[in-house]
Order: structure tokens, then sequence, then C-alpha cells
């Protein structure tokens, strides 16, 4: 996928969440969604360190340090989604807005500022096109969906 493709769906999608979630008041953000408990604001605060997860390998490819980016696998992305979710939790629905939107700034910023040739580069073991998307546009997708029928009080997930 074309970088300036993966910069547009990442746009389009933080404006996705951004409108679901537009005009709702606190107790709605923090009632649960799912049967695991999570409310629109424990969904926000994920979506939220992943981009902050994303904006950590690209400091490192952009300081051309990309030997030191970390892979994780899939037990690795659980317990990290588990800890996140156990920290963040506590957050006020206001730190979390303000987080999701700072958070998205950098991301995108960082993306951006990569010119072509490191977007294309085959010098790491897995191209940024490959796993941005899921740190970004792809996981608010799958999120969004549950936000909408969760917002809409169409039971939990």
């Amino acid at each position: 996928m074309e970088h300036t493709h993966i910069l547009a769906k990442m746009a389009e999608g933080h404006e996705r969440i951004t409108e679901v979630l537009a005009g709702r008041n606190e107790a709605e953000l923090e009632r649960p969604l799912r049967s695991d408990g999570w409310s629109a604001k424990d969904i926000l605060a994920h979506i939220a360190m992943w981009y902050e997860f994303a904006a950590q390998r690209l400091r490192l490819i952009a300081a051309g340090r990309s030997a030191e980016i970390r892979w994780l696998n899939d037990a690795e992305v659980d317990a990290l989604n588990d800890a996140a979710y156990q920290r963040d939790r506590t957050l006020t629905t206001d730190d979390v807005r303000q987080r999701y939107e700072q958070s998205f700034e950098v991301v995108y910023g960082l993306a951006a500022s990569l010119g072509a040739e490191v977007w294309n580069t085959t010098d790491f073991p897995v191209a940024i096109s490959h796993w941005l998307p899921n740190c970004t546009f792809a996981h608010e997708e799958e999120h969004e969906v549950e936000l909408r029928a969760g917002l809409s009080g169409k039971g939990r997930m």
C-alpha cells in the first residue's frame, strides 16, 4: 500500500472515531460496552496506546535504529493490552480524549515526515506499510464497529 494512501486512511480513521464519540458525555463513554467491562473510554485509551506504540517504532526508524524495534507475538500483544487497560482505566475521560488526539497527531506527523524511500525499504523485518495500518486505521476500523454498536444501545459486544 502506498504511503500517501496509508496517511489518508489514518486521517479518515481518526475522523470516524472522533465522529462516533462526538457529543457523548462522560457517563456514556464510561458505561461498559463489552462483556469484559470495557467502556468507550477504555477502547479509546487502547487505540491511543497503539498509536503511541507505532510512534515509538517510527522514532526508531527515523533515527536509523530500526534494528531495535521489538516485534511482538500474540501472547505479548495480549499482555500489553491487559497491562495498558489496568494502567489506563483510572484516567479521566477528558485525559483519554486528549491522549487520543495527541497520540494521533504524533504518529501521523512522524509517518508523514518519513520519505517514500523509508516507507519502501526492505531493510526492516516488516515494512512500515505492513504494520502501521494494524496500529492505526485498521485497528480503528475494528473498534469503530463495537463503539457504534455499544453507544447506539444495541447491547454489549
